[in-house]
């Protein structure tokens, strides 16, 4: 339902700065090729097991990324107020090759947590301060 909704807010140009969701939808690689082509930013959350296309790989898996990263890439931030107080991570972000809009840039952000690590992939016709992209 979500996607059909967005595809009707893109053919009725209803301006948008972007489109967010949750591993559900952020898994498709069609769906987020689909919002490049229509040039939509996004950030969707994925899971450990996703791929991307990298200089390395076509199907680098996404959670590889960010083994052995140093200490120094990772910045701490806040995601705002949930039930039991601020929602603090470490973030990290690693720029991935474009599929389809070679004029935008994509990055792979990791959320880590003991408790919980996530990670999310994003697209953007330009350079994001890390700040924006996780508040």
């Amino acid at each position: 339902m979500a996607k059909v909704m967005v595809r009707r807010a893109i053919a009725d140009k209803i301006p948008s700065r972007w489109v967010t969701a949750d591993a559900a939808y952020g898994f498709s690689k069609g769906w987020r090729s689909e919002l490049e082509r229509a040039d939509v930013s996004h950030v969707m959350a994925t899971t450990r097991h996703d791929t991307v296309v990298t200089r390395w790989a076509i199907d680098h898996p996404v959670h590889d990324l960010f083994n052995g990263l140093v200490r120094q890439k990772w910045k701490r931030r806040s995601c705002g107020s949930g039930a039991h107080g601020l929602r603090i991570y470490d973030w990290a972000r690693v720029e991935v090759l474009p599929c389809y809009r070679p004029d935008h840039r994509h990055w792979v952000i990791a959320r880590r947590s003991v408790s919980r690590p996530g990670i999310s992939l994003t697209t953007s016709p330009t350079a994001r301060p890390r700040q924006r992209l996780t508040t």
